[in-house]
């Protein structure tokens, strides 16, 4: 049985709280967070289904201009909902939200913790 698994317990909560038409924008570099968002039938926010060019080499053109992209998508439409996978590699290792701290401000600033499963998944509601 496999109801325990991240990817469908993340879909079960957006499934139950999503409204039409609604957006989700997962922060997964593992496949768990686009998975959620098809069992769930939602629509992902912005082109990066995947946040993994937006830490590598943190310090590169090319990074910091995914960056600059990531977020202004983000900020000209908000999703409601943005799932954060923990437990992903990348180089700077730990807690991904910390290192690129203009997105975790923007998260701080509009969004709230709905559900979070320690050393699984958080899920942020855009704050009303």
């Amino acid at each position: 049985d496999n109801h325990d698994i991240r990817s469908k317990k993340i879909a079960r909560y957006l499934q139950q709280h999503l409204q039409p038409g609604e957006k989700v924008q997962a922060l997964d570099g593992s496949g768990d967070g686009q998975a959620s968002l098809l069992l769930a039938g939602a629509t992902t926010a912005t082109r990066f289904v995947e946040d993994i060019p937006l830490y590598l080499q943190p310090d590169a053109p090319a990074t910091q201009g995914f960056r600059r992209e990531f977020l202004g998508a983000l900020a000209a439409n908000p999703p409601v909902y943005i799932v954060y996978i923990h437990n992903f590699f990348h180089p700077a290792g730990g807690n991904r939200l910390q290192e690129f701290r203009e997105l975790d401000a923007f998260i701080a600033q509009q969004y709230e913790v709905a559900e979070t499963e320690d050393g699984e998944y958080t899920i942020f509601r855009r704050r009303q």
